[in-house]
């Protein structure tokens, strides 16, 4: 949660007398939403159901036995069965490559993301069309590959420059 999340809680603290009920990692506008395991060792996959026609979306592409049941057709009865939901999309998820279910749901217009480990933002197709590592020819090391300039605007380049070598400038 955001600090900026924190007003409407305190707000309804002081309205209502009592502690707002916890929800863990949970939305309290989306259902289903969560991270869910992925094949491989340490892969999961977040994704977020926006709302009844992103649901359709999310079952006609997953095609999961039992989400087509009438008690999740509307946000209110995803939200009363998440605990139920996220056991079938788990069962799904982890049968998957993490890369291949992102792309898939996000083709469909299902929000979802790859949790990314280092290796996989420096592989990354999305981030290699944006230029966003640069390769810096290294004096001491060869070739390295770094997070470039985190900022791009139309007419201006960036330059990422290479560290100088060890004593490379001394006479400076």
């Amino acid at each position: 949660m955001c600090s900026s999340d924190l007003g409407d809680l305190a707000l309804a603290t002081s309205l209502s007398g009592s502690a707002p009920a916890r929800h863990g990692n949970r939305a309290t506008d989306l259902a289903p939403q969560g991270v869910y395991p992925c094949a491989g060792e340490d892969r999961w996959l977040a994704l977020s159901v926006t709302d009844d026609d992103c649901w359709r979306r999310f079952v006609a592409t997953t095609d999961i036995a039992g989400l087509d049941d009438a008690a999740f057709a509307s946000f209110e009865g995803r939200l009363a069965a998440h605990d139920d939901l996220d056991r079938l999309i788990s069962g799904w998820t982890s049968a998957r490559d993490a890369r291949s279910a992102m792309v898939l749901l996000q083709e469909a217009g299902v929000p979802a993301g790859m949790a990314m480990a280092n290796e996989d933002l420096v592989g990354d197709p999305h981030l290699a069309d944006r230029d966003f590592f640069v390769t810096v020819e290294q004096a001491d090391a060869g070739p390295l590959t770094f997070p470039g300039f985190p900022y791009h605007a139309a007419g201006w380049t960036p330059t990422v420059r290479a560290t100088p070598p060890l004593g490379g400038h001394n006479d400076e």
